[in-house]
C-alpha cells in the first residue's frame, strides 16, 4: 500500500489527498475512491517543487517495477497513467472515479516493504509468488522431490515476481540429475525439445501449451578471447548456491522453491532490489564481458545506481580488452534492449564514463564538454541535453505505445541527433558578444550515427530510418521560415521523399524530444513542428511517405549499371515526381522511357526457321533467325523473329492499362517496339496486317516518317495481309559478346529433307 512508502513526499502526497477529502479510505481491493475528480485533478497539479526531489526518489522505485501509473512524477500519480492507457492528456479527460494501486505495484510494496534483511533465516525467506506454475510441471516437481531431486524457479521469473511483474519466461533448474535422465523424465508429462543441449537447456511444453526452461547446472571457463570463448561442462552435483554464483547480478541469483513457497537469496538479492542497486554475485561475473552490456541496460530499463565494487571489476574488464571481442550480434542485443526497454536511456552516459568505455564508442565520448548557446539550451552541454531528449524520447515512445524496432529508431536517432556538434561548433564574436553555432550539424550527423550504430551491430533496416531523422530533425525550422502555402506543401512533400524509409510522423516525435531535452523552458512541439505536423497530415504524407518511386534496383533490371548516369536518372526521376509529373509506379516507368529510352525487357535468343524452297514442294529447309521478344513495364509486348536485318514481327499487344483510344495506344506500342528494334541494327520490319486498327496505326507512323518505303502493298489501303517497312534514321549494327547474332552465319549450311 501507498502508506508504506517511508518517504515525507509519500506522506505528504497521502496526507493532502485524503485530509482534503480527495480520496476514500482503500477497499479490500486496495482501490482508493476518488471524492471529487475535479479537485483532485488540481491538486494533483499543484504538487509542489520542494516534493520533487524525496519524489524522484518514490519515482525511481515505482517505474523499475514497470508500473508508470503511480509516482511517476512531480505532477501525481495519475498523469502517466491516463497518458499511457489512453493516450489522452490529463488536462482532456477526467480522472477514474478510483484510483488502483492493487496490481503490480501494490505486491512489490507490500513485500519489499515488510522484511529487512534479518528476516532471513540462513538466506530464506518463507514466501509465496505468484509465478504462474501449471498443474502438470507441480506434479513434474513433486514426483522430482520424491526421488530425491530438487527443483527450483531461478533467474528473473524470482526477480519479476518480487518487482510485481508477471513473469513470462520461467526457468526450472533441476539439482542432482543427469541431462539424459532429465528428458527421459520430462517426456512422460509433456513435449520436449533439446535445442539447448549444448547448454544443458530442455524445452519443455506442457499439455496445456505452456512453456518452460528446464535445465542442468553447468560450469563455464573462459578459454579464449570473446563471447564465444567458452568451455561449457555439465555438473549435476553443484549446489543451488553454487549454481547461483555463476549468473550475474544478485538478484538473478535468487531461487524459488515452488512446492514449499521458499526464496532462496544467496547474495543479498531481495536487499539489492530493495536498496535500488546492481551487483554482482561473483568474481565470474569477468567470465562473460558480455555481462558488461547487461548492466549498462538493466540499469536504464530500472533505474538502478552500480554496487561500486561491481563497476571497478566492469572498469578492469574494459581496461583489459574484454569487449574487444565481442560477436556484434550479440552487443547488438544489449544495445536493443537498451533502446527498446529503457526507462532512463541518459544513464548510459555515466555507465560507460564510469568503466571507462565511452572513450571506445563513436562519438559518445566526445558530447561531454561541448558548449551550446545558453539562449536556446540553459540545461548545458551537449552531453546533457542529450541526455535530456534521451529521457523524452522514452516518454514520447510511451505515450506513442511504440515498441520493438519504432521504439528503437526513436532512441536510437535521440542519442545520434547531436553527434556532430563536437566537429561543427564553433564560438563567434557577434556585434561584441560570443555567440556559440553548430552550423551544419544535422547533416554532417547522418554519417556519424550510421557508423556508430554500425560499430554496435545494429541492423541496416533500423539504420536506414535513423539517419534520414538525424540528418532532418531541423527540417521545421527552415520549412516554417517558406512563405506560400503552394512552397510549404512542396518543400513538406521533399521533405518526405529525403526521410526515405522513416517518415514524418516519427520525425516530429525526434523533434518535440529535442526541443523538450531542455529547461527550464517548456516542454512539447515547438509551433513549428505544431505547423509541420498539421501541413503533412493535410497533404498525407505524415506516414504514407512520399518516397521515389523508381528505384536503382528498376534502372538496373532494366539493363543499366551502376553509376553516374544512373544516379543522376533518379534524381531526375524524384524531381520529377515531386513536380507532379507521374504519380503511380506505371506512370512513372512511363516517363522514364520517354525521358530515357530505359524500362523495356528485351530477350534474343537463336533459333531456325523452316521455309520452303521454290524449286519444288517436296523439299524444304531450316534458316536461322534470332527469336526476339519485347515487354515494356505498362504491359505492352511484341514478339517475332529476326531474319538478316528484318523483323518479322508475329504478336504485338498495347498496354494493359492506360488512357486514351486503343489506336493511340496501339501507335505508341509500335514506336516503342521500333525504336528497340533499329537499336538492335534491324532496318525493316515485316508486319501481319490483322485488323483496320493495325492498318491505321502503320499508316499513321507512315506519315509521321517514322516508317518509309512500304513494299507489298496494291495500294493505299494497306489491302496486302504482310507488308514490309523500312526504319527510318536506323542506326548501325550493334554487336555484343552476350547477344546472338543478328546475320546469319554465310557458312550455314541448308538442310532439306
Amino acid at each position: 500500500m501507498i502508506c508504506n512508502i517511508q518517504s515525507t513526499a509519500g506522506e505528504t502526497v497521502l496526507h493532502k489527498f485524503t485530509t482534503e477529502n480527495l480520496i476514500g479510505s482503500p477497499t479490500p481491493d486496495g482501490a482508493y475512491p476518488v471524492m471529487n475528480a475535479d479537485l483532485f485533478d488540481k491538486a494533483n497539479q499543484e504538487m509542489t517543487e520542494e516534493l520533487f526531489s524525496e519524489y524522484s526518489i518514490i519515482n525511481k522505485f515505482f517505474t523499475r517495477t514497470g508500473n508508470y501509473a503511480v509516482f511517476h512524477s512531480s505532477t501525481g500519480m495519475l498523469v502517466d497513467h491516463l497518458e499511457k492507457n489512453s493516450g489522452k492528456k490529463p488536462t482532456s479527460i477526467k480522472f477514474p472515479v478510483q484510483i488502483q494501486v492493487k496490481g503490480s505495484v501494490d505486491r512489490a510494496l507490500s513485500f519489499l516493504q515488510s522484511f529487512d534483511e534479518g528476516r532471513l533465516n540462513d538466506g530464506v525467506l518463507n514466501r509465496e509468488l505468484p509465478i504462474n506454475i501449471s498443474d502438470s510441471v507441480r506434479g513434474a516437481l513433486q514426483e522430482l522431490a520424491n526421488a530425491g531431486h530438487k527443483a527450483m524457479v531461478v533467474g528473473g521469473a524470482v526477480r519479476d515476481a518480487l518487482l510485481g511483474k508477471d513473469p513470462k519466461d520461467i526457468d526450472i533448474e533441476v539439482y542432482n540429475m543427469s541431462y539424459q535422465d532429465l528428458e527421459a523424465f520430462l517426456s512422460k508429462f509433456g513435449k520436449t525439445n533439446v535445442v539447448g543441449k549444448a547448454f544443458g537447456i530442455i524445452k519443455f511444453t506442457d499439455s496445456n501449451g505452456g512453456e518452460y526452461d528446464f535445465s542442468i547446472p553447468r560450469r563455464e571457463s573462459k578459454i579464449g578471447v570473446g563471447h564465444k570463448a567458452f568451455n561449457v561442462e555439465f555438473d549435476p552435483t553443484m549446489t543451488p548456491k553454487e549454481a547461483a554464483s555463476r549468473r550475474d547480478f544478485s538478484w538473478n541469483g535468487l531461487a524459488y522453491d515452488v512446492l514449499n513457497g521458499q526464496i532462496h537469496d544467496y547474495f543479498g538479492g531481495i536487499k539489492d532490489l530493495k536498496e535500488n542497486v546492481l551487483r554482482h554475485t561473483s568474481e565470474q561475473f569477468s567470465e562473460d564481458p558480455l555481462r558488461i552490456l547487461r548492466a549498462m541496460q538493466f540499469q536504464a530499463r530500472m533505474g538502478l545506481d552500480i554496487d561500486p565494487g561491481t563497476n571497478e571489476l566492469m572498469s578492469r574488464m574494459v581496461a583489459d580488452g574484454a569487449l574487444d571481442e565481442l560477436p556484434k550480434e550479440r552487443v547488438a542485443e544489449e544495445w536493443m534492449k537498451w533502446a527498446t526497454k529503457a526507462i532512463y536511456p541518459s544513464k548510459i552516459f555515466d555507465f560507460l564514463l564510469n568503466i571507462g568505455l565511452s572513450s571506445k564508442l563513436p562519438f559518445i565520448g566526445d558530447l561531454k564538454g561541448v558548449q551550446q548557446e545558453a539562449e536556446w539550451h540553459p540545461e548545458g552541454d551537449v552531453e546533457t541535453h542529450t541526455g535530456l531528449v534521451l529521457n523524452e524520447a522514452a516518454r514520447i515512445a510511451d505515450r506513442e505505445g511504440l515498441t520493438g524496432d519504432d521504439r528503437a529508431v526513436l532512441i536510437f536517432s535521440a542519442l545520434a541527433h547531436d553527434f556532430a556538434k563536437p566537429a561543427t561548433t564553433e564560438i563567434n564574436i557577434v556585434r561584441g558578444t560570443p555567440r556559440i553555432t553548430s552550423r551544419g550539424h544535422e547533416e554532417a550527423g547522418g554519417p556519424m550515427a550510421e557508423e556508430f550504430l554500425k560499430s554496435i551491430g545494429i541492423k541496416q533496416s533500423i539504420i536506414d530510418r535513423v539517419v534520414p531523422l538525424v540528418v532532418n530533425h531541423l527540417a521545421h525550422v527552415s520549412i516554417a521560415t517558406i512563405k506560400g502555402e503552394s512552397s510549404k506543401v512542396r518543400a513538406t512533400k521533399k521533405l518526405a521523399v529525403r526521410l526515405k524509409d522513416s517518415n514524418i510522423a516519427e520525425l516530429l516525435n525526434l523533434i518535440e524530444a529535442d526541443a523538450s531535452g531542455r529547461h527550464p523552458l517548456p516542454k512539447g512541439l515547438p509551433m513549428s513542428g505544431v505547423e509541420l505536423r498539421d501541413l503533412a497530415a493535410k497533404i498525407g504524407v505524415s506516414k504514407a511517405v512520399e518516397k521515389p518511386l523508381i528505384q536503382g534496383r528498376y534502372l538496373i533490371e532494366s539493363g543499366m549499371s551502376q553509376g553516374i548516369e544512373l544516379g543522376n536518372i533518379l534524381k531526375a526521376a524524384a524531381a520529377a515526381q515531386e513536380n507532379g509529373d507521374f504519380s503511380t509506379l506505371e506512370e512513372g516507368k512511363q516517363w522514364i522511357y520517354d525521358n530515357f529510352g530505359v524500362g523495356t525487357l528485351v530477350k534474343l535468343t537463336p533459333g531456325t526457321r523452316t521455309v520452303q524452297d521454290d524449286f519444288s514442294e517436296t523439299f524444304t529447309r531450316e534458316v536461322p533467325v534470332t527469336d526476339f521478344s519485347i515487354k515494356f513495364p505498362d504491359g505492352a509486348y511484341a514478339t517475332g523473329h529476326i531474319d538478316g536485318s528484318t523483323a518479322n514481327i508475329s504478336g504485338i499487344g498495347a498496354p494493359s492499362t492506360g488512357v486514351g483510344t486503343e489506336v493511340k495506344r496501339g501507335t505508341k506500342t509500335y514506336e516503342r517496339v521500333i525504336k528497340e528494334l533499329a537499336l538492335r541494327g534491324v532496318t525493316d520490319i515485316k508486319v501481319a496486317l490483322q485488323s483496320k486498327d493495325s492498318s491505321f496505326v502503320l499508316s499513321k507512323l507512315v506519315n509521321e516518317g517514322i516508317l518509309t518505303n512500304p513494299r507489298g502493298l496494291t495500294g493505299p489501303s494497306f489491302d496486302e495481309r504482310f507488308t514490309t517497312f523500312t526504319i527510318a534514321d536506323t542506326p548501325g549494327v550493334i554487336t555484343s559478346p552476350d547477344l546472338p547474332a543478328l546475320i546469319p552465319d554465310p557458312g550455314f549450311e541448308s538442310k532439306c529433307n
